[in-house]
């Protein structure tokens, strides 16, 4: 990877291996290999996840997740990616509204 030149876009490398997984399902090299070159691309600081940030989830699961009955209805990856927007006391880019309901920063947030 190049270095980043400016504040680089961080990814939790749990979350990183749950879309690769998603998109090597889908059994078509072009599309798996699109994940690391938009990755490479863009920048993406790949994270290991810490046992702080293990823990975080485990935290958010039980705030936030599905089965806790909260709106927000996280699942494992979710976790993750929250998890490292808290560790690291950055903003999260999400689509959707699961994330908003947890008050967690939003990276481009419209107003």
């Amino acid at each position: 990877m190049r270095g980043c030149q400016r504040r680089c876009p961080r990814l939790s490398a749990a979350s990183y291996l749950e879309c690769g997984i998603v998109l090597d399902s889908q059994r078509d090299p072009v599309i798996s290999r699109a994940l690391d070159e938009l990755i490479e691309e863009a920048e993406f600081v790949v994270e290991p996840v810490t046992e702080r940030q293990a823990r975080l989830a485990r935290a958010a699961y039980a705030d936030f997740g599905r089965g806790s009955g909260h709106p927000a209805g996280l699942n494992f990856g979710d976790c993750l990616s929250y998890a490292l927007a808290i560790d690291r006391r950055e903003p999260l880019l999400w689509k959707g509204n699961d994330f908003g309901h947890t008050g967690v920063q939003r990276a481009l947030d419209r107003r």
